[in-house]
């Protein structure tokens, strides 16, 4: 096996050796004076630009379009998914809702979208059914408890999350370099067909909203599937760089009536009537006509580009603080507000001790600021120990304690608020659990 040995002014040498094999290799300098591979007078390694077709020894399986610092036009690090809690993982309201026959929100950031539901009753809940191999906690499940007999023309019924304009304007709609989006989740239900999907844009330039109907067919009962929709930048409508709502996706309607069937399948369509959430020429199923249907979702990823990508998990209190921005509550995580916890004490409960806060007239002022500051100024209940809404529990050191006092919460803000107690007699402070609600 033959060598080269290049040896330089001073001690020590390069050596090249071709493989013990038969065959030829062959390697090529970069032409003019850029270096392959060296170094500077300070020891730094210096790679210079190589540029190849293949690579010998490297398999392209599985590889697909990428751009080193890029995926999909976003940050390779991170940030790519325009959801919030898309794995499911959070559920501060509690972890059920049942009886449900009007719009609620339920898991964070997920909305029950509902309308003229007719004979319909519904609940929600978190499930522990989840596809195979993937990384997520739970599910969210739709079903009917009481069935919805038929379809009225004004009736819908459709999970939703809306996407802030904050977190959206960027997409540049209304120009020529509107951004395609791709979105994918992991969906299940008994009840095969075609379901509708409506993407609803926010536009800020006129009074009117802009839909794009879309539709994705459950191929198997009760088997886990993935879902890929890509949605074209719209050129016409445009979001505002704000903290309304910019996007509105409605990912699976349990029903929807004849009034809202009007727009033209994967095309954006102005929306000026509010008829055009889903494509007309369709055939779609009254998905609530027996209390053994269901729907479960998971998964749920919003990205920049026509390619879906793996999902992406931030981290456990990062995406808290993401739900926070828009809800929070003191009752620990799956306890539904309103829930007795005098067993634990005042453990979770914001409290305030001493005379400090009481005025002349008998009045405290307790404020409480915020885990997370809010998307706008929140609606906040507050709660005692024993779970009484608009009540508080007034405490004395060690014992006498006592609950259902009343009392309000004013000067609401963004950042905070202040409970206020009329009354509080010989009490030296007061304690309480609290929600804030600033959704969109």
């Amino acid at each position: 096996m033959a060598k080269i040995r290049i040896v330089g002014d001073a001690s020590g040498y390069v050596e090249l050796s071709a493989q013990n094999a038969a065959g030829n290799n062959t390697l090529e300098l970069p032409s003019g004076s850029t270096k392959l591979v060296g170094s500077d007078n300070s020891g730094n390694i210096v790679v210079g630009v190589v540029t190849a077709t293949s690579i010998a020894g490297v398999s392209t399986a599985g590889i697909t379009t990428a751009y080193i610092g890029a995926i999909n036009d976003g940050p390779i690090s991170g940030a790519r998914n325009r959801i919030i809690n898309g794995g499911m993982d959070f559920w501060q309201r509690g972890t059920s809702f049942t009886s449900l026959t009007s719009s609620t929100y339920t898991a964070d950031r997920w909305y029950l979208n509902m309308g003229t539901p007719g004979t319909g009753v519904f609940r929600v809940d978190r499930d522990t059914s989840v596809p195979s191999g993937q990384p997520f906690p739970y599910s969210w499940k739709l079903s009917p408890s009481t069935a919805m007999s038929s379809v009225g023309a004004a009736t819908y019924v459709s999970i939703v999350q809306f996407i802030e304009g904050f977190n959206c304007a960027d997409l540049r709609y209304g120009t020529s370099s509107a951004k395609t989006i791709t979105i994918s989740f992991w969906a299940r239900s008994n009840v095969t067909g075609i379901v509708p999907v409506s993407i609803i844009q926010n536009s800020a330039a006129a009074t009117y909203e802009r839909a794009y109907p879309a539709t994705y067919t459950i191929n198997a009962a009760d088997t886990w599937q993935k879902v890929v929709i890509v949605v074209p930048g719209d050129t016409s409508g445009t979001i505002a760089y704000d903290n309304t709502w910019g996007l509105q996706l409605n990912l699976f309607y349990m029903a929807i009536g004849s009034n809202y069937q009007s727009g033209t399948v994967n095309s954006w369509n102005t929306n000026s009537a509010g008829t055009q959430y889903i494509a007309s020429g369709q055939t779609y199923l009254n998905r609530a006509n027996s209390t053994s249907n269901n729907f479960y979702i998971t998964g749920v990823q919003v990205e920049v580009g026509p390619n879906p990508t793996e999902f992406e998990r931030r981290s456990y209190g990062q995406e808290l603080y993401l739900c926070q921005r828009y809800y929070q509550t003191t009752y620990p995580p799956g306890t539904a507000p309103g829930t007795n916890t005098s067993g634990s004490g005042f453990a979770n409960m914001v409290g305030r001790t001493g005379m400090s806060g009481v005025n002349s007239s008998g009045e405290i002022f307790q404020s409480a600021l915020f885990r997370v500051p809010m998307r706008a100024t929140a609606t906040v209940t507050v709660y005692d120990r024993l779970g009484n809404s608009g009540k508080v529990t007034g405490t004395q050191y060690l014992s006498n304690d006592t609950d259902n006092l009343a009392s309000g919460a004013v000067d609401q803000g963004s950042c905070g608020f202040t409970a206020r107690v009329l009354n509080v007699g010989t009490f030296g402070g007061i304690s309480y659990h609290y929600t804030a609600a600033a959704e969109l």
